[in-house]
């Protein structure tokens, strides 16, 4: 965004964190921080599918099958989407369990409950008055993608594919073959940041480890991949009672990340991992 309104910008980093409330110096009460005092203000959209969230398979919160990795996004009568907004709908509906840095300009941005928690996780500022929105420059990119992966959650960012020359230049071809054009330029999910596909600080090697067993011949299964390299090594054995070869391979390894065959995996090398 190039105007003055859009701009984004981050708080100051002094303010006291929501779980370490300091004392005011002029009143008995406490202080409240800044990003608690915005993040009470705001709330998500009013948006159906907002209020009444459900993943793809329309099952809710607390239903034994429930997927938090997608949702299900379906407008309801009168509700509608800018283009940009359908993107981001788009994505975030097979990636909702991830913060998503969606990139508009020379800015990364985050909506709705996304934009609530980087108010009050990396003290950014929400632009306008209405749904929670936030963001930050290109620059920042690594310094906030950082912050959050530390805290346990995963980053998508979503880059943009084609400038807007470009986007002319292709709906134009569209208009020629008789289809519909796009009004905004095409963007897509390019990296998954988490603690075990993030960028490693150092030289030191950074593993992520994929675990399956077959239970009836007690074999185990493993694959893992040094971040900081790019190495793969697979490879299975016979395991031996109370998962020792995994438990082993384990304090060798030390993983940043563990991926689990949930079908497939005992329970006692699920409680080790």
């Amino acid at each position: 965004p190039s105007s003055k309104k859009r701009t984004p910008s981050a708080l100051s980093s002094g303010q006291p964190s929501q779980s370490r409330v300091q004392p005011a110096l002029t009143h008995d009460a406490p202080a409240v921080p800044m990003a608690a005092l915005g993040e009470q203000a705001r709330q998500v959209s009013d948006l159906g599918f907002l209020r009444d969230k459900r993943d793809a398979q329309g099952r809710r919160e607390g239903d034994p099958n429930f997927d938090p990795t997608t949702m299900l996004v379906k407008l309801a009568k009168g509700e509608k989407l800018t283009p940009a907004m359908e993107q981001y709908w788009n994505i975030k509906k097979d990636h909702a369990d991830m913060v998503i840095f969606f990139k508009m300009g020379k800015f990364y941005e985050l909506f709705e409950e996304d934009a609530l928690l980087g108010h009050r996780e990396l003290d950014l500022a929400f632009m306008g008055k209405d749904a929670p929105h936030c963001g930050f420059p290109e620059a920042a990119l690594p310094k906030y993608a950082e912050k959050l992966v530390a805290l346990g959650h995963k980053v998508g960012v979503v880059e943009q594919m084609e400038t807007p020359a470009q986007l002319e230049e292709r709906n134009k071809k569209r208009k020629e073959a008789g289809q519909r054009v796009d009004k905004a330029v095409r963007r897509e999910i390019c990296s998954v940041l988490t603690q075990g596909t993030a960028p490693p600080q150092g030289a030191q090697a950074k593993y992520v480890l994929f675990v399956c067993e077959d239970l009836p011949s007690k074999t185990l299964g493993v694959c893992f991949v040094d971040v900081a390299t790019g190495c793969v090594s697979l490879g299975q054995c016979p395991e031996e009672e109370h998962c020792q070869k995994l438990r082993t391979l384990v304090a060798q390894l030390q993983p940043a990340e563990a991926i689990l065959d949930g079908e497939s995996t005992s329970r006692e090398a699920r409680a080790l991992l």
